[in-house]
């Protein structure tokens, strides 16, 4: 599975894209996971699961933060 790593403030833009390139067109959110890394200074992780369905294909989202910033 691919997965792509981006920066909370470029989120919306990345799943934008992803859904609107021709070529990637990812149209649907499959699932959303959280991780908590305590040991990390941004300790919690979100994965986002999406699928093209007119490809077939999957890639995960990563986003980090911490306990104050929301994504």
């Amino acid at each position: 599975e691919v997965c792509l790593t981006v920066a909370r403030d470029d989120l919306v833009a990345a799943m934008t894209r992803l859904r609107d390139t021709p070529g990637l067109e990812y149209q649907q959110l499959m699932e959303i996971a959280g991780v908590d890394y305590p040991e990390r200074p941004e300790r919690f992780e979100v994965n986002y699961h999406l699928l093209s369905l007119t490809l077939n294909r999957r890639i995960r989202v990563k986003v980090r933060t911490d306990e104050v910033t929301p994504v």
